[in-house]
Order: structure tokens, then C-alpha cells, then sequence
């Protein structure tokens, strides 16, 4: 890997707004995805998620947007497990 990773953006707050009844703060997967495409665009290529974000629809639209507009191996991806 070349870059640092001294940047991090955190996913609580994508997904689809029409699934849960949280908020109008949430935001749909094509509108998260162009968060993620501008992050990477200026060097954030660390991104922290986890199962428990909208039952795990963070971790699913982030694994889409890097698919998409990274190279997986420039990007690390930090998440949790949770379980009772």
C-alpha cells in the first residue's frame, strides 16, 4: 500500500431512508456512493463499518462504491461483529 491511512470516514449514517424510520439523515445507496467516490477522490482510503449499521447495509454500499471506483488493495476496512 502507498498512502497513510491518517483519515478515516465512518458509515453509521448511509442507507436507504425508505427501510428504516430513523431519520431524513440518512441517505440512499447512489447518494452514499458519491460521498465515498468524493472521499477517495481526496485520499481518504480508510473507511469504518459494521454489521450492526442498518443491519449491516453500510458495510454492502461501501463494499459496492469500492468495487466500483477503488483499488481494494489501497483501501482498509475496519469493521465490528456484533452478537449476543
Amino acid at each position: 500500500m502507498k498512502k497513510s491511512f491518517s483519515i478515516l470516514m465512518a458509515f453509521i449514517s448511509i442507507l436507504y431512508p425508505d427501510k428504516w424510520s430513523r431519520g431524513k439523515w440518512i441517505l440512499k445507496e447512489e447518494e452514499s456512493k458519491k460521498i465515498i467516490k468524493k472521499a477517495l477522490d481526496l485520499g481518504i482510503n480508510f473507511f469504518d463499518t459494521a454489521d450492526v449499521y442498518f443491519l449491516g447495509e453500510s458495510e454492502c454500499i461501501l463494499g459496492k462504491a469500492i468495487k466500483e471506483y477503488a483499488d481494494r488493495e489501497e483501501v482498509v476496512i475496519a469493521t465490528k461483529v456484533f452478537f449476543q
